[in-house]
């Protein structure tokens, strides 16, 4: 399965090493354990264990005694790569042979699995890029050709039938349809698309064959802008350095400056004897080399990145798990995300009527549609039926509703814009939401309300973040003002950001997160890639999600449940409360023994408590994060 996940040579060339390793490591642990010895072979066995745990040591660590040894002729040695050789050196110098290689393995593997799971996300991002190019009816002489989009020129005439995606910018010249727009603008509502209209690339048809004269090219489409938007913001984030790196730019040269003065000082200023001091020098190398962290820092962010895909959440790269802990504001999407995003019925008004009336006329009037409304009134009301052959006439009316004509009554069913177009007087209802109209033979029977909801969790999930002293809650969306100020509202946000394109989005972003203020921003749709691929921490919902918001993001809740937020942002608060502890307690060791060390008063049992010992209660200590 390991095996299936590492397309690349490079990820197989790894594998293959950490197995051999493994193999090599167990071998040498098992001939140790048993204490054999093979008489009229090799002589004591120690020489079989020591030759396994030598190969297995530059088999598993060979790239990084390479990167040390480079980094060294470049005077850049105060990285994670130094720190480990260093700590390696100091355990073969303690005759911890085990721990020397254990050290490389151990940090091999948790590279190894967070290599794969960047790597799939960059190949799914480059597969994105192909797929976008899927094949477009293009209207010739000869009838339909399916070709690919690069060939479309500007001015050809390209079919787009319900259901499909448009893939070039262009002009209606014949058709007239619904549109989901929410993958660009993140507007819930559908428009109504007729002739002579403009429409973008990412737009969903949803109801009529639509021709559509094509005035750009395919590379200079919208949905093809967005995706190249999402590369540079990819590449414009920079990727903050690993934990352990930082501690060796400061821990690595503190240790060499040490025990440079221990070998030194004392013979200069006291006429000591030079051997004992830079044996003592020696000494102080090896009982500061700092195994503990190195093994229990990589493994207390896999633990969490292991705790989390057991809870559906995919975290692409140990770095955001400590980026979560510095951030204080968190920005959702809004369709999709707090909300259902799709449309439900959230009130029924009867009026000169009873409600079983109206709603046996509407459920008629809406039969004969696929608009979205429609739709979701099918599905509400599903327990109605209706026989449709009871309609004499059906007539759809772009941007206003349906005129429907039974046996026995004309029924419209529409927008306000409808009952004034045919003169009816009805009660406007204020509900931001989409209201629905009924007349009956020009007569107002009443209303409905149509709206994508809140999501139940929504509200627990705000009061949560605010527990855990997120200063800045808010909402980015391209809805319209009135929706998101409703959902504002009711989740008492202190941010709000509406009718937001998706450049516009990044662009927000980006200025929010001036002067070091990085945030947490959640989405689902297309139009929020961009928006997730520049936040310091970009979270996707991935059940509903579109493919490219999931490879855009950083960490992925599986199910699309909100509710895996705050677990994930707890699992991170608790992992780098752990690393500070196992940080602040291998410290503390350190340096009470490099003192004793320093007083030429140190002794191996020493040395090896503040190695072995130190790195064992580090270790179990971590792995406190698999019961997140």
């Amino acid at each position: 399965m390991l095996l299936n996940m590492t397309k690349n040579s490079e990820q197989k060339t790894m594998f293959f090493r950490i197995c051999a390793s493994i193999v090599l490591f167990f071998i040498a642990t098992l001939l140790n354990f048993m204490n054999l010895k093979i008489i009229n072979f090799v002589g004591d066995v120690s020489r079989i264990i020591n030759i396994c745990l030598v190969a297995a040591y530059f088999i598993s660590g060979y790239n990084i005694i390479l990167a040390t040894i480079k980094n060294t002729i470049k005077l850049n040695i105060f990285d994670e790569n130094f720190l480990m050789f260093m700590a390696t050196l100091g355990a073969f110098c303690l005759k911890e042979n085990f721990e020397a290689v254990a050290i490389f393995l151990f940090y091999q593997i948790s590279e190894f699995f967070q290599q794969v799971a960047v790597k799939q996300s960059e190949e799914s991002v480059a597969n994105l890029l192909k797929s976008s190019s899927k094949k477009v009816n293009l209207k010739t002489a000869n009838g339909i050709v399916r070709t690919n989009p690069e060939l479309i020129e500007i001015g050809a005439t390209i079919v787009v039938k319900p259901g499909e995606q448009i893939p070039i910018d262009g002009t209606i010249i014949s058709g007239t349809s619904q549109l989901n727009t929410s993958s660009l603008n993140g507007e819930f509502d559908p428009i109504t698309a007729q002739p002579n209209d403009n429409v973008l690339s990412g737009y969903i048809n949803l109801t009529h064959t639509l021709e559509i004269k094509t005035n750009t090219l395919f590379k200079n489409s919208t949905v093809k802008k967005m995706l190249n938007l999402i590369e540079k913001a990819k590449q414009k984030k920079a990727k903050s350095e690993k934990f352990i790196t930082n501690f060796a730019k400061i821990y690595t040269p503190i240790v060499v400056l040490l025990a440079i003065v221990v070998a030194i000082a004392p013979p200069m200023v006291f006429k000591a004897n030079w051997a004992t001091w830079l044996q003592n020098a020696i000494v102080l190398i090896s009982i500061s080399c700092p195994c503990a962290l190195i093994i229990s820092i990589p493994l207390s962010f896999f633990g969490t990145i292991s705790t989390c895909a057991k809870n559906s959440i995919l975290i692409k790269a140990s770095q955001s798990i400590e980026k979560i802990n510095r951030i204080k504001t968190i920005v959702f999407d809004k369709t999709g995300t707090l909300t259902f995003g799709h449309f439900q019925i959230i009130e029924i008004n009867p009026e000169n009527t009873s409600e079983n009336e109206l709603i046996n006329l509407l459920v008629a009037a809406e039969s004969l549609t696929n608009h979205p409304i429609a739709t979701a009134i099918k599905t509400h009301f599903g327990n109605v039926k209706f026989n449709t052959n009871q309609i004499i006439d059906f007539e759809e009316l772009p941007g206003l509703g349906v005129k429907a004509r039974t046996t026995n009554n004309t029924i419209l069913v529409g927008n306000k814009k409808l009952l004034e177009k045919f003169g009816i007087y009805f009660t406007e209802n204020k509900n931001n939401g989409n209201v629905i109209y009924i007349a009956k033979n020009k007569t107002y029977v009443g209303n409905v309300v149509v709206a994508d909801k809140i999501k139940p969790e929504a509200k627990f999930v705000v009061e949560q973040l605010r527990k855990l002293k997120f200063s800045n809650i808010g909402l980015m969306t391209g809805d319209k003002k009135a929706n998101s100020e409703t959902i504002s509202t009711c989740l008492k946000f202190n941010l709000s950001f509406f009718e937001q394109l998706p450049q516009e989005k990044a662009k927000k972003i980006e200025q929010l997160q001036k002067d070091n203020n990085p945030l947490v921003f959640i989405g689902d749709g297309i139009n929020d890639s961009p928006a997730l691929a520049t936040a310091a921490v970009g979270v996707a919902m991935g059940k509903f999600g579109a493919d490219i918001a999931i490879d855009s993001a950083d960490v992925v809740l599986v199910d699309g449940d909100l509710k895996k937020t705050t677990f994930l942002i707890k699992a991170a608060k608790k992992t780098m409360r752990i690393v500070k502890q196992n940080l602040f307690f291998s410290v503390l060791i350190k340096a009470l023994i490099l003192a004793t060390c320093m007083s030429g008063n140190a002794n191996i049992w020493l040395s090896i408590f503040s190695d072995v010992g130190v790195s064992i209660l580090a270790i179990m200590n971590s792995l406190r994060t698999l019961s997140n």
